[in-house]
């Protein structure tokens, strides 16, 4: 039996930030379009809560199903 591991932490975190990518993505142009006075300011947050519902989609998806 082997202790070497499939993933490291480094290959965990860029498999996590491709799954997410989508919802940040779709998160950053929705904030800029419905925050018209602040569109910077809505893009970031568009696109952290779009990366946060993204990570927690996946999280539900393997718990539930898996």
């Amino acid at each position: 039996m082997s202790d070497i591991g499939v993933f490291s932490e480094s290959d965990i975190l860029l498999l996590i930030f491709i799954a997410t990518l989508p919802g940040t993505v779709l998160g950053l142009i929705l904030g800029t379009l419905l925050w018209k006075s602040r569109r910077i300011i809505g893009a970031l947050t568009g696109a952290l809560l779009g990366a946060l519902f993204a990570f927690l989609t996946w999280v539900a998806y393997f718990q539930w199903f898996q």
